[in-house]
């Protein structure tokens, strides 16, 4: 059995199989820009596909700048009347609405272990706390520029690329290099 990522730290003999447990790590990928309309989303979902092709676990937060609405559904609705929290099932999905604030660090420390790629969209506040607490991750800044690509690895550290709307299929080949040299994956 092959994994393409983390590092194997032990392995024991059951039923005449053996269970690998790996030390799985977790890519970090942080999606900014300047202001809306640049193409973080767009980005994101290329990202997700591409993902999801190589079977890897994804998580996506998304910062909401204003209040999220879901007045028009049922699930808005319980919201409006002043439930705490509101479970949608689906038969295929799960929708979870909290009514309380977390801080980004706090809850990518609490799932972080779950994924293989998070990808996060926005919070460019936030980018020190994230190299605080993370140490390592990628950033990808969408700058106004279509064209401009520029991307640097410092020091072991943070890989930052800085890409126009015409570059982000060459920022996905990026990444995916940056991936499997292990460049992206979280320090905890």
């Amino acid at each position: 059995m092959v994994f393409d990522y983390g590092t194997l730290i032990s392995c024991r003999a059951k039923k005449g199989g053996v269970i690998y447990i790996v030390d799985k790590q977790t890519n970090l990928i942080v999606i900014t820009s300047s202001r809306s309309g640049l193409g973080k989303t767009l980005l994101g979902e290329l990202i997700v596909k591409w993902a999801k092709k190589q079977l890897y676990k994804t998580m996506v937060v998304k910062h909401v700048h204003h209040s999220i609405d879901y007045r028009v559904k049922d699930t808005g609705r319980y919201l409006s009347s002043g439930a705490d929290t509101v479970v949608a099932i689906g038969q295929e999905e799960i929708m979870k609405v909290e009514r309380r604030k977390i801080e980004l660090t706090k809850l990518l420390k609490g799932v972080v272990s779950r994924y293989d790629i998070i990808i996060v969209e926005g919070f460019r506040e936030q980018l020190e706390s994230l190299k605080t607490t993370f140490h390592k991750y990628c950033r990808i800044d969408i700058v106004e520029e279509d064209n401009k690509l520029t991307h640097r690895y410092k020091n072991g550290d943070i890989t930052e690329i800085e890409a126009g709307r015409n570059k982000l299929l060459e920022v996905l080949r990026l990444l995916e290099q940056y991936i499997a040299e292990g460049k992206c994956k979280v320090n905890i």
